[in-house]
């Protein structure tokens, strides 16, 4: 007639394990483009970006400011922090970190995907971006340009919340006010 309980319970704790197992070995979904080259690149695709990939791009390039261009009262010295600040280098650490945290794999032989440490802030391995063909550098340039346009973008406000307003209209808010 009807499973016994003890049936019952093994069925949901297959189930449970089965569930477990699926979360655990579940490959991280990913878009491959195909490059002019024939090669191939694999990356998060746009719409998965999360709040960890913007803050992580949000962290890389950024200057460290050293100990000696504040003095003992903690007046900054601008002109050390400016003088000891190398742009060219932030825009590369930016633009490998973009790399890092998109590509998640390619058809290059013997070439690592470089990695984002969010310790550091900093790529890991971007040096091997060297080796890469130069038609396919510029073209993954360009399949990457929109993902960093999303990492930077600001939310667009749908409207200002006043102190006078409840957020529903800019004509109730108006309306609202007591004079």
């Amino acid at each position: 007639m009807g499973a016994s309980l003890h049936e019952l319970l093994q069925t949901a704790q297959l189930a449970l394990l089965v569930t477990a197992l699926w979360l655990v070995t579940r490959k991280r979904r990913t878009v491959r483009t195909t490059l002019e080259s024939g090669a191939w690149v694999e990356h998060v695709p746009i719409q998965d970006l999360k709040g960890k990939h913007i803050r992580d791009y949000a962290r890389a390039g950024k200057s460290n400011i050293d100990g000696s261009a504040v003095d003992d009262e903690g007046t900054i010295d601008v002109r050390a922090i400016v003088t000891s600040t190398d742009i060219g280098e932030q825009q590369e650490v930016k633009h490998d970190a973009l790399w890092a945290i998109c590509i998640t794999g390619w058809s290059y032989e013997g070439i690592q995907v470089p990695r984002f440490d969010r310790g550091e802030g900093r790529p890991i391995g971007a040096e091997v971006l060297e080796e890469i063909p130069a038609a396919d550098y510029a073209e993954i340039d360009e399949l990457l340009e929109p993902f960093a346009v999303k990492l930077t973008a600001k939310p667009r406000p749908k409207g200002v919340t006043t102190s006078a307003s409840n957020g529903s209209s800019p004509a109730r808010a108006s309306g609202s006010r007591r004079g």
